[in-house]
Order: C-alpha cells, then structure tokens, then sequence
C-alpha cells in the first residue's frame, strides 16, 4: 500500500502542474476518479465467485495493466497529446 501512496503523491503532483488556474477543482475530479475506478473494480471483482476470487483480481489486475500500457504507448506517440514539461 506504501507504494501506492508514494506513487499517487506524484502522479498527483505531475497532474496538478498541468493546470494553471483551478487546482481545486482538479484535485476533486482526480479523487473522485480514483474512488470511482475503485468502486468499478470491485464490482467486476465480485462478478467471480468466492473460490475464483483471486483469480478474477488477477485477471482485472492483467487487463487493467494492458490497457493503461496501450495507452501510454498511443500517449507517447501521439502528436496530439499536450503535456506540459514540468519545471525543475
């Protein structure tokens, strides 16, 4: 759970420095996505009965990695991504 935490505080960060003006508003909308994406996977996860438990976490963990590589992969490559560089 740490590296989830430590992780967050940084994809928080990058994602609060892309926009100048409202951070609270950003900082709601990143929230809420977190505990919506949350509340979604374990509804899918309790699609799989109580024996097959792990294996439907493991399979939605999987998929979830898969999907979020693809797009970053398209991320990177696109030319219309528009991400600020940050600062150092």
């Amino acid at each position: 759970m740490q590296v989830v935490q430590l992780v967050g505080l940084y994809t928080t960060n990058i994602l609060l420095a892309q926009n100048d003006r409202d951070a609270g508003s950003a900082s709601a909308l990143i929230n809420f996505s977190v505990n919506i994406f949350g509340v979604v996977g374990m509804g899918l996860v309790s699609l799989f009965s109580v024996q097959d438990y792990a294996f439907g976490l493991g399979a939605l963990l999987l998929a979830s990695i898969v999907i979020i590589a693809l797009l970053w992969a398209y991320l990177l490559t696109s030319k219309k991504a528009h991400i600020k560089e940050l600062e150092s």
